[in-house]
């Protein structure tokens, strides 16, 4: 994930988006995002940590 600065502005930039009705039908909310992407993340790293032991 992008350090707390740039997380920031990503979350900045989702909310322009958001007001400029970027996305089609509901979006969810960007610590929504954040936090599945978050739990992916971890997921892959899993995988991946598995896999090469």
């Amino acid at each position: 994930m992008p350090q707390a600065g740039l997380l920031e502005a990503l979350g900045q930039d989702y909310q322009a988006m958001q007001d400029a009705q970027m996305f089609y039908g509901a979006a969810l909310r960007f610590a929504e995002v954040v936090e599945r992407l978050t739990v992916l993340e971890q997921e892959i790293n899993r995988i991946t940590l598995s896999s090469s032991s």
